[in-house]
């Protein structure tokens, strides 16, 4: 966390001369005897530090497998694998899984950041997210977490049931769910990669260039927002993001033909999320980069109680300990300020964390030696810094 840097720190003009003239008599004098003097040093701490808590997002990547998916999987799939691989380079506790459009399957693989699919974080302090995916569900290597597969793609389908498929399936894993991956309090990332079009919406069914239906659109939007909210959390936590096709192209997009996707633009704008191009590969890059900007990481500060050094010094010795530049003053161990306490083995110089709700005990950047405690508003916090200035005996001939 942070290191203690000692020095030998200089007197005032007055002990100078006091301390130089002691060392002169001495040498004149011509006695053998060692003569012992106080010296003053100084340690000093910089920043105490912060604890990072890194945001909760729940992704669900809805895929197209059906035979209109066949040219354009192998660049799909490409995309799909660079966005998976770049989660890890982000400070988020974040659940993947992937919905396929036809024939889908329970959420049964969730691809977690191992750094905080545990009970503690990097740091040892408790994770406060306790909705850890359970071993035989988690993975944690990008490369293993297959989205989609060649055999996976080519069923013909007539009604391409996209937010049929994509509502059931987060709703069972919300109620049903043996692998954690829904959290109430995440942000809930819905992105559906298709070049097809969601026939649930349409006016007509049957004609993928028909128009949308406002009440059917809006009915499904409701369905989206009850995944939240009938569990008693905010639909603000809800984002969708359509990677489609903005217009009807009967060829050009990887080699073939790609239907308007109408109805999943007009349901981003529901849920504040952005929208990309199917036929663009830097799609995906733009949804990751509108996720990021959608979540916070919260820091939260250490509290430091303890000084510990390992030089042997008595109360006595201590001339100021500073906060920031201004003294602290002496506490009968009570009032706020430092009161000596001496030698300690083990101590926990970090005592507890500051959270939202309030003070959180924690243990850390054990210590022994000789120790100052500091007491109340003395105790130093994330970006405090501290100083200790003392006199310890110096050794001269």
């Amino acid at each position: 966390m942070w290191k203690w840097k000692t020095k030998f720190r200089n007197f005032e003009r007055t002990r100078l001369t006091v301390l130089v003239a002691v060392m002169t008599l001495s040498a004149l004098a011509g006695c053998g005897k060692e003569q012992f003097v106080k010296q003053q040093y100084s340690s000093t701490a910089s920043a105490i530090g912060f604890r990072q808590i890194p945001a909760k997002v729940d992704i669900v990547i809805v895929v197209d497998n059906t035979g209109s998916m066949t040219n354009a999987f192998s660049a799909v799939q490409a995309q799909l694998s660079s966005f998976v691989n770049s989660l890890a380079s982000k400070y988020w506790d974040y659940h993947v899984a992937r919905v396929l459009i036809s024939n889908p399957t329970p959420i049964n693989r969730v691809l977690v950041d191992s750094r905080f699919n545990q009970l503690e974080l990097p740091d040892g302090s408790a994770n406060p997210s306790t909705d850890i995916v359970p071993a035989q569900y988690a993975v944690t290597n990008p490369n293993s977490f297959t989205l989609l597969s060649a055999a996976e793609v080519g069923a013909a389908l007539v009604t391409d049931p996209t937010y049929t498929s994509l509502v059931n399936t987060i709703r069972t894993a919300r109620d049903n769910d043996v692998t954690n991956f829904f959290r109430n309090d995440a942000l809930l990332a819905i992105i559906v990669i298709t070049n097809g079009v969601a026939k649930e919406v349409l006016v007509d069914s049957t004609n993928p260039q028909s128009d949308v239906s406002s009440v059917r659109l809006s009915t499904w939007a409701n369905n989206i927002t009850r995944l939240k909210t009938d569990v008693g959390a905010s639909d603000d936590l809800i984002r969708f993001y359509p990677i489609a096709s903005p217009t009807y192209r009967s060829t050009g997009c990887y080699g073939g033909s790609a239907n308007w996707g109408g109805s999943l633009f007009q349901m981003s704008n529901y849920f504040q999320g952005v929208s990309g191009d199917v036929c663009n590969t830097s799609s995906m890059n733009t949804v990751l980069a509108n996720i990021e900007s959608d979540l916070d990481v919260v820091r939260e500060s250490y509290i430091l109680s303890y000084i510990v050094l390992a030089d042997p010094f008595v109360e006595g010795d201590v001339q100021a300990v500073i906060k920031n530049g201004v003294g602290i003053p002496k506490s009968n161990g009570v009032s706020d300020g430092w009161r000596y306490v001496g030698p300690v083995s083990n101590q926990c110089t970090v005592t507890s964390i500051q959270t939202s709700t309030g003070e959180q005990p924690f243990c850390a950047n054990v210590r022994s030696g000789y120790a100052i405690e500091l007491i109340g508003s003395a105790r130093a916090r994330g970006s405090d810094s501290l100083e200790i200035v003392w006199e310890a005996p110096g050794q001269t001939n």
